[in-house]
């Protein structure tokens, strides 16, 4: 989910952009219950859109309540974006088959700070979420939330997952959600972290079933894919988040051959179901 000023579509303070943070902005306080959560949405709108237009530059911690989730945020890495589009846009969420219900199984690859991963827990309870966050800083984030929200039923876990288990530089960016892998020479700040495969954690913890994959790594999603061809065979519904247009041909041949078909774009996702 790479960070743009106003969100997905919006690039700057033009018309339309103002237009869509002011929906967000909106969205965000009629799902704020209660007058103590709607003072920790209109203080995070107004972090929010400072930092974005860089008045700001300290860290900036806090936590909000929205939709019956709680989160701890630092606006300075634009981490509410994330609650903005995942939790409220219900953006990786396509018809009524991509809504997760009691007892599924999820997996999410680019966890982030939570954000899918809570509402996956609180939706799938008794079932089984398992969070993947490689950045040490957002890793402790994700952890943190998971807490706040007292949801024993997901498991975080600190790995890169990829098409070979090795360790790899991992780019650690002021903003969370464009953190990624390197793939060549960079100057930027970098950490080395563990990477395993679908396949690797599938089997270590004996998963029978995925009901839906979420798959956001910033570039590296189709490594992801070719590291879990078993994985895939037990996967019912997957969304993926396209970086680069290039990627998307060999992501939907190595889907289809998979036995998936694409059936909804929409923006940068991809939306692929097991044929029947």
């Amino acid at each position: 989910m790479s960070f743009r000023l106003f969100g997905r579509h919006g690039d700057g303070l033009d018309f339309r952009s103002v237009i869509h943070a002011g929906k967000r902005y909106r969205c965000l306080l009629a799902a704020s219950v209660g007058l103590a959560a709607k003072v920790q949405a209109c203080r995070a709108i107004f972090y929010y859109t400072v930092y974005r237009l860089g008045v700001l530059s300290k860290s900036k911690v806090r936590q909000i309540e929205v939709a019956s989730c709680k989160f701890e945020i630092d606006f300075s890495r634009k981490e509410l974006a994330g609650v903005l589009e995942v939790l409220l846009e219900r953006s990786y969420e396509f018809g009524g088959r991509w809504v997760t219900r009691a007892g599924d199984t999820v997996f999410d690859v680019g966890s982030n700070i939570g954000v899918f991963a809570v509402m996956q827990g609180k939706q799938t309870a008794p079932g089984k979420v398992y969070a993947f966050e490689p950045s040490p800083t957002t890793y402790s984030r994700l952890q943190r939330n998971l807490a706040l929200n007292d949801l024993k039923n997901v498991e975080a876990l600190p790995y890169a997952l990829g098409d070979e288990i090795a360790t790899l530089t991992f780019i650690d960016a002021p903003i969370s959600l464009n953190s990624r892998l390197a793939d060549g020479p960079t100057t930027g700040p970098t950490v080395d972290v563990t990477a395993t495969t679908l396949d690797a954690v599938a089997a270590a913890k004996n998963v029978h079933r995925i009901d839906v994959m979420k798959i956001d790594t910033e570039g590296h999603e189709l490594q992801v894919l070719r590291g879990g061809p078993s994985a895939l065979s037990i996967t019912r519904r997957l969304v993926v988040e396209l970086h680069h247009a290039s990627d998307e041909a060999p992501i939907t041949t190595l889907l289809e051959a998979a036995g998936f078909a694409l059936v909804h774009r929409l923006a940068e996702l991809r939306f692929f179901e097991r044929k029947v």
